[in-house]
């Protein structure tokens, strides 16, 4: 698969971005701050949530899916009097001038949560929802005449729902877009798997939370910090330029040599044990010139690397993601212990 998919997977803590444009690509609203945060950051990382307008903001997946797996933190403020409010929407973009829903997750006035087709409500939960509470849901989808619908709470295995039949409302069995929030919803550590991923990254994983580590360290191997800096740095000191939350654009290290690299150090992970579902190496980056250039992230661990996909340079500041569901030194599963050992997320020059 293609599209915002790499290695099957996305993810999105909303820790690093300061407007919803830079995360969604159509109808982006709503506010990004560290008090809307599922979660108080660990020591030396970065935790922020999403509060949405009033309408949802859609991310074009680049691809259309029949199948899709949706995972979010949320928090209502409220209930509506009547009707339902949205949390999740899986759209069919070619169909409408804004595209048209082909199931959505939301909950109504009593706090079901409610599964729905188009406009109309083909299950609900027995269970309820509380209003101004964090909750994590999984919503995997099959559209299909003959087609499914399930959604896990809290990381528990039993279904709050599950239902099997027609979730197909166009003529299309398949969705290329997503819609997130609406009502003012809170929202974090939002993840999606497009189920062609490596088991076990290809079905439901339970509740999960994104940690966020900016550099703190230049590499640890001599030579992979070999990039011009803007302001000036010193040798051991190019993380500086990189490491600012809200991110300062003229603060930047560039280059233009094929193969050239910076490799940067993070934070530990504090807590003893958890699983590690896959580690997302974000870069903000562009290109000050007319000539075409390339750009890889690399993750490494003890000296040994993985290069990402390669990225075609745009000339305003944007942010690239690549997933690494494995530890380099290990090409096994990443574990915190492998993480804290001194693994490094970093640039290359393709071309």
């Amino acid at each position: 698969m293609a599209g915002v998919f790499l290695n099957g997977v996305f993810s999105e803590g909303f820790d690093h971005t300061t407007t919803t444009s830079q995360i969604f690509t159509a109808n982006a609203a709503g506010t990004i701050s560290s008090s809307f945060a599922r979660f108080a950051a660990q020591a030396n990382a970065v935790s922020q949530g999403w509060q949405s307008g009033n309408n949802f903001s859609n991310l074009g997946l680049g691809v259309q899916l029949p199948s899709v797996i949706v995972n979010a933190a949320f928090q209502a403020p409220s209930f509506p009097l009547g009707g339902n409010n949205n949390i999740i929407q899986l759209l069919d973009s070619t169909v409408g001038q804004f595209g048209t829903t082909q199931v959505s997750l939301g909950y109504n006035s009593g706090g079901n949560l409610v599964v729905l087709r188009g406009a109309s409500v083909i299950a609900t939960s027995v269970l309820t929802i509380a209003p101004l509470a964090y909750y994590h849901v999984q919503f995997k989808v099959t559209i299909n005449a003959s087609g499914l619908a399930e959604v896990r709470v809290n990381g528990n295995a039993t279904p709050w729902i599950s239902f099997s039949g027609n979730t197909q409302n166009t003529a299309n069995a398949f969705t290329d877009a997503v819609g997130m929030g609406g009502s003012q919803l809170l929202m974090d550590d939002w993840t999606m798997q497009d189920t062609t991923g490596t088991a076990p990254l290809n079905d439901y994983l339970g509740d999960k939370k994104i940690i966020t580590f900016l550099p703190n360290n230049d590499s640890a191997t001599g030579g992979l910090n070999q990039f011009s800096t803007q302001p000036s740095r010193s040798a051991g000191s190019h993380y500086l330029n990189v490491n600012a939350n809200p991110p300062v654009d003229t603060n930047y290290n560039f280059d233009s040599t094929v193969n050239d690299r910076e490799s940067y150090r993070f934070p530990s992970i504090a807590q003893a044990s958890g699983v590690i579902s896959w580690v997302n190496g974000k870069a903000r980056l562009w290109k000050d010139d007319a000539a075409s250039r390339s750009v890889a992230i690399v993750a490494r661990n003890n000296a040994v690397d993985t290069v990402g996909t390669t990225n075609i340079m745009p000339s305003t500041p944007t942010y690239f993601a690549n997933p690494f569901p494995n530890d380099p030194n290990t090409a096994a599963a990443w574990t915190i212990a492998g993480w804290n050992g001194g693994a490094e997320m970093g640039v290359k020059i393709i071309s």
